[in-house]
């Protein structure tokens, strides 16, 4: 899901996850952030994983992350041609 949208769409689901409230305001998110909310809130069986586990996985979404922004995939040329993509 992350190489589908550019990075302030994440900044804005940061933002609303680390929000105290907000389970009142999910119902004001769009359609696409509501479904990254539901596939970020789902299942991660952590009572099965290890640390290690964790930091591992962490450390490659970071990595990847890094080499996509390097390579400037989240850059986009004409944003208008964009705007109505993830309804």
């Amino acid at each position: 899901m992350m190489s589908q949208s550019r990075e302030d769409f994440f900044r804005k689901i940061q933002a609303y996850l680390e929000d105290k409230d907000k389970d009142s305001k999910f119902g004001k998110l769009s359609y696409a952030e509501q479904r990254y909310i539901r596939t970020h809130s789902g299942v991660t069986h952590s009572n099965r994983r290890k640390l290690d586990d964790y930091l591992h996985t962490t450390h490659v979404a970071v990595f990847l992350y890094q080499l996509l922004k390097q390579a400037n995939y989240f850059q986009v040329k004409d944003p208008s041609k964009y705007e109505n993509r993830t309804k």
